[in-house]
């Protein structure tokens, strides 16, 4: 028996076996989805959260923007200075900041469980070396999933508002550029929802894996979606200078969804400040949110759609342990380095249903 069957026993029968089981858990999620209206002491923890943040930034806000001009002149020095600083501030929220923050017995056990929650081990698929077929068939379960859980409906909500500025400065076909894409599949599906076919926006996936955008371009040829309408280009998100270049256009709104938590801290800030200056009109960083009901509701719901899996089982229950609390992000999207003479841009954050959290940036004008 080789390796792939040992790690996912149930991968040759797959083909016959999905499409009748998985529209069975698809269904049976939407039904408990109705049942259940956020994840359970989330409003309670986040009053504490939202000291604790306040509390981090007042300390070291200061230290940190000194630094961004350096940054985003891309001084390795300065680069190097920053990301321990972001790692630090985020450290220190997760830690003392929210534990001098708990006001009640009920604040400290919840703060006491995320400790044991939050972990930073590293995900199979972030392994070059991990077997394609089991890369292939865990990034189709994470589709499945975020289709039983209405994760990319959530995502256009939080998009929809940064397209809308772009078509009230008169853009007609606004250009969306999806960073860190993957498999593309988001792009696909921001392609589908938005109308890319139909000439309202064209979709560019990016990703330094070529290999996997080719993952999507094929998906993108079954659905018959041409390559005017969206396209994948090979690129670096942490550079995005010579991007227009390349799309051959401006960039109106750029994206970016479930990757933050496979980069540190500082590289999440250092991506949203070039999402922010590329886009002509806004951009968007969304995750999920860490906290124990998630990872309870998550790994349930792997164990039914991963059948036997341990790779999707694996990634699935330490990307819930990566991923940031709203105000983790909130504190990395507000700590994101500017230029000389750049200005503060307006910037939105927030949680989306069902576990998913999110910041906005807005340029131009409305």
């Amino acid at each position: 028996m080789n390796g792939a069957a040992l790690l996912d026993p149930m991968l040759p029968l797959a083909p016959a076996i999905d499409p009748v089981l998985d529209p069975l858990v698809i269904r049976a999620t939407h039904a408990l989805k109705r049942l259940v209206a956020g994840p359970p002491f989330r409003i309670e923890h986040a009053r504490q959260r939202e000291r604790a943040l306040a509390d981090v930034l007042s300390r070291r806000e200061a230290e940190i923007v000194a630094l961004g001009p350096a940054v985003r002149r891309r001084d390795r020095e300065a680069i190097a200075r920053f990301d321990a600083a972001i790692a630090a501030a985020l450290d220190d929220l997760r830690g003392d900041a929210e534990a001098r923050a708990a006001a009640t017995g009920a604040e400290r056990l919840a703060h006491a469980v995320d400790r044991l929650v939050h972990a930073n081990t590293h995900e199979w698929l972030d392994d070059p070396g991990f077997d394609e077929r089991l890369r292939v068939r865990t990034l189709e379960r994470l589709d499945r999933m975020n289709e039983a859980l209405g994760s990319y409906d959530a995502f256009f909500a939080a998009i929809e508002p940064v397209i809308a500025r772009a078509r009230a400065a008169g853009v007609a076909r606004p250009t969306i550029v999806d960073l860190a894409s993957g498999h593309a599949m988001f792009a696909v599906a921001m392609a589908l929802r938005f109308g890319a076919r139909e000439g309202l926006v064209r979709v560019v996936a990016t990703d330094l894996a070529p290999e996997y955008l080719g993952i999507g371009r094929a998906r993108a040829r079954e659905l018959a979606i041409p390559e005017h309408a969206l396209s994948f280009v090979p690129h670096d998100a942490l550079d995005l200078r010579d991007l227009p270049a390349k799309v051959g256009s401006p960039i109106d709104v750029v994206t970016c969804t479930q990757t933050l938590h496979h980069f540190p801290p500082g590289m999440v800030a250092r991506l949203f400040a070039e999402a922010s200056s590329a886009a002509r009109h806004g951009a968007v960083l969304v995750d999920g949110e860490r906290n124990p009901f998630t990872l309870v509701t998550v790994a349930a719901l792997s164990a039914a759609l991963g059948r036997g899996s341990l790779p999707f089982l694996h990634d699935a229950f330490v990307s819930i342990r990566r991923m940031f609390t709203e105000q983790e992000l909130a504190l990395v999207g507000q700590l994101a380095p500017r230029a000389d003479g750049e200005p503060p841009r307006p910037i939105e954050r927030g949680w989306l249903e069902p576990g998913h959290v999110f910041v906005r940036s807005f340029t131009g004008t409305a």
